[in-house]
């Protein structure tokens, strides 16, 4: 089998493997009637994050662009925002949606960020199986998985995993 056709079979495996593990984790989120909002210790996804979100979602929507809005205490700059565009993607979705896409938000980071480390990983010349499961060890980590009510913690996993895989390309 060509490599390249090798590559593209692991790495549908593996999303494939990281999908069903990422299920089985979020069953209740994603099957039954939870949301990835928590109102004990990880409160900050209720009482900041989300309303962040729906608030973006709506600004967008009427404003256009992030600017200025006065519906954040007697009003306040929004540019720090714009990074929500594009690492919280739930941000986009009108808000009736956005707490019930939470859960698929992260799903889709786990698998990015496994991926990202699987072709790290490879890039040492690491056995697939060993890969695959160094990427699921990642992606499935304490930090990632205990951290999910706070949303840029997965953001900072992708980024380092996408750290490590730019470094090692740019050296070899």
């Amino acid at each position: 089998m060509p490599k390249n056709r090798s590559t593209l079979l692991a790495t549908s495996i593996l999303a494939l493997s990281l999908l069903l593990v990422g299920a089985v984790t979020f069953r209740d989120f994603l099957f039954g009637h939870a949301v990835l909002l928590y109102k004990d210790i990880g409160n900050d996804s209720l009482t900041s994050y989300y309303p962040d979100f729906v608030h973006l979602s709506n600004y967008i929507r009427t404003d256009g662009f992030p600017a200025w809005s006065f519906h954040i205490g007697m009003g306040q700059d929004l540019a720090y925002a714009t990074g929500f565009l594009i690492w919280q993607p739930v941000a986009w979705l009108p808000q009736e949606w956005i707490a019930s896409a939470l859960v698929f938000q992260h799903l889709a980071k786990i698998v990015i960020a496994g991926l990202l480390f699987f072709h790290f990983l490879r890039l040492l010349n690491a056995p697939v199986l060993a890969a695959s499961l160094g990427s699921l060890l990642l992606a499935f980590s304490a930090y990632v998985n205990m951290g999910s009510c706070w949303f840029p913690l997965a953001d900072e996993v992708i980024a380092f995993a996408a750290l490590l895989l730019g470094v090692e390309r740019a050296l070899q």
